[in-house]
């Protein structure tokens, strides 16, 4: 796992958002063909999904599943664990990898459409942390120095910007859409959890009671995330909207798409459960297989597009299965 999503994990970062083509409807499971495990973690426009697998020689690798079920196994040069984290509308991909078993020494990866493979790190980074890619290939994350946890966007020329939001010790982007407006969370130096949105340059704080951090946003401005036990929804006017599915004991709004869809995770005493809110407020559930739970393993945990289509994964490690839902 990586090092440098402790704040995103604890505000329960789960999932990321893009957006889709139609496809056709229903629950379909998939794994990496030779496989022990298969983590499925973002989905494009296209239908396009990518994530990690594992194999027998203790390796992880990572993967791109295009919609017709046709599956590309790939590694940067060296890397030992591969664990890409987001695919954007043209299919360029980013992630992290370790070139050791110590997981020592992070580093970033963009792979281009065509499979070409790009490392990269911060200047003067311990660990190089990407979350996110825009649809112009600006690449952001989270970086670690002898000073904090930062945030960082990646220019599609290669070019760092650095940026902190205010009185952070520990910031890390989590989310995007697809215009690049950037939605995390952050630390301040007392230990309390805080929302940022950042675009152009612009940071601003949301720190509602209770708010935990963005994990989601569209492009409309709308961010979703953690509020105290269950999720919201917070509006470009400010309005915060608690998101509780019902018969839930606890959850998290994780990811908004362009038509005001959210979804996340829900926990109550059978398991784990994915859900979808539309924008009327009706809650669906997503049908993974009977006894199995929705898999909390790599942040983000699930990816909606605009379509509505879901990818996510299932089942207990080191069987896990990724799948494609559309409601």
């Amino acid at each position: 796992m990586h090092k440098l999503t402790l704040a995103a994990t604890a505000a329960i970062g789960f999932i990321s958002l893009h957006g889709i083509q139609a496809a056709p409807r229903g629950f379909v499971s998939f794994d990496v063909p030779g496989a022990q495990g298969t983590i499925a973690i973002s989905i494009n426009e296209a239908g396009a999904v990518t994530g990690s697998c594992s194999t027998g020689d203790g390796k992880t690798h990572g993967f791109v599943r295009e919609s017709q079920g046709q599956v590309t196994t790939f590694d940067p040069p060296g890397s030992v664990q591969t664990q890409p984290l987001w695919i954007s509308n043209n299919g360029t991909i980013t992630g992290f990898f370790f070139d050791n078993f110590l997981f020592t020494h992070q580093q970033g990866f963009v792979r281009d459409q065509r499979g070409s493979i790009t490392v990269f790190e911060v200047t003067g980074a311990q660990d190089t942390h990407p979350a996110t890619i825009a649809d112009d290939g600006a690449v952001s994350g989270s970086f670690s120095d002898g000073t904090g946890v930062h945030g960082f966007v990646r220019n599609k020329d290669g070019r760092f910007d650095i940026f902190d939001a205010p009185g952070s010790a520990d910031t890390e982007p989590v989310g995007v859409s697809g215009n690049g407006l950037i939605g995390g969370v952050f630390v301040n130096g007392a230990g309390a959890l805080h929302g940022f949105l950042r675009k152009n340059n612009t940071i601003t704080v949301l720190d509602a009671p209770g708010l935990a951090g963005v994990m989601g946003v569209n492009d409309k401005g709308d961010a979703v995330g953690p509020l105290g036990n269950f999720g919201f929804l917070r509006d470009t006017q400010g309005t915060v909207t608690p998101i509780a599915p019902p018969n839930a004991d606890a959850a998290v709004a994780c990811a908004i798409n362009n038509g005001g869809t959210i979804a996340g995770l829900a926990w109550d005493a059978s398991g784990i459960h994915g859900f979808l809110r539309d924008n009327q407020g009706t809650f669906t559930f997503i049908p993974v297989p009977a006894g199995q739970s929705i898999s909390q393993f790599t942040v983000p945990f699930l990816s909606i597009n605009n379509g509505g289509s879901v990818t996510g994964t299932y089942g207990d490690f080191p069987g896990t299965h990724g799948f494609v839902y559309v409601p």
